[in-house]
């Protein structure tokens, strides 16, 4: 029971804390920084179930797969970084679990 209270306070204290970074660092770097710990994770499992995926799969589609990357993941972020950075945490909270809907 301690473990599920622990989880949900780091989940909370999640948007505290990217306040607090926004505030020491460019949100820019941020979202770089948190985009390439994510590649290397995807890549560190690509390497290990390479037997099924191979590059020449990839290699006619790589451009459209880098432009709906660039579109669905890094813009969002990159709004979502500046939008934290000027506004206050909650605001950003109640905005953020609107999100889904």
């Amino acid at each position: 029971m301690y473990y599920i209270f622990l989880g949900f306070g780091l989940l909370a204290s999640a948007i505290s804390v990217n306040k607090v970074l926004l505030a020491n660092v460019p949100p820019t770097f941020f979202v770089g920084l948190r985009m390439s710990i994510a590649g290397v994770i995807l890549w560190a499992m690509y390497y290990k179930n390479s037997n099924r995926l191979r590059w020449y799969y990839l290699k006619e589609d790589i451009f459209k797969i880098l432009l709906a990357a660039l579109f669905t993941t890094c813009v969002p972020s990159l709004c979502k970084a500046f939008a934290l950075k000027y506004m206050p945490s909650a605001k950003a909270a109640f905005i953020g679990s609107l999100d889904p809907f």
